[in-house]
């Protein structure tokens, strides 16, 4: 109900510059086709959606998906729109195993008062970035930005561009 209700207050635009704007276009109609096809499929395999699916242009509004299965596009596949689908996990080690379980691993983020577990827990997960109490972001420029598995490519951030640009030569 908490996620819910702090999806309705997100500010939606069309135009990126416009301020406290927090949810702007995807980048193409084929891309907002493929977000549909994720939805669909989500919901033809009993996931629940906090509301009807409402786009505008190439604007997908955002959208809580429940009851989440490991069967479904939306859990398998990277979407980069602003869909949260919620899976349930009965332990840690089953949060590690589903989290882990895909081919996917750009970032993760894990939400808990409790930040000793949740450390021990990134320790675990197979992804580029671990966000402790923080949605995936690019992040500040003294981190590197990767993905491991099938996302990213390369690794983004000033000592990672600087190594990049650098030729060792030994005499």
């Amino acid at each position: 109900e908490k996620l819910n209700l702090r999806i309705k207050t997100l500010k939606c635009s069309s135009d990126p510059f416009e301020k406290q704007v927090i949810i702007t276009p995807l980048i193409s109609k084929e891309t907002i086709n493929l977000i549909k096809t994720f939805i669909d499929d989500a919901i033809s395999k009993g996931a629940k959606l906090n509301q009807p699916l409402i786009i505008k242009k190439n604007m997908v509004y955002p959208m809580l998906l429940t009851n989440i299965k490991t069967n479904m596009l939306v859990w398998k596949k990277e979407q980069f729109a602003p869909i949260l689908p919620l899976i349930k996990f009965k332990n840690q080690s089953e949060l590690i195993k589903l989290t882990n379980d895909t081919d996917y691993g750009l970032q993760t983020s894990i939400f808990t008062s409790n930040i000793d577990e949740a450390i021990k827990i990134a320790k675990f997960i197979d992804v580029g970035t671990v966000n402790i109490n923080k949605s995936s972001s690019r992040g500040p420029d003294i981190l590197p930005f990767l993905g491991v598995k099938n996302s990213g490519f390369g690794v983004q951030g000033i000592a990672e561009a600087i190594k990049s640009m650098t030729r060792l030569k030994g005499i």
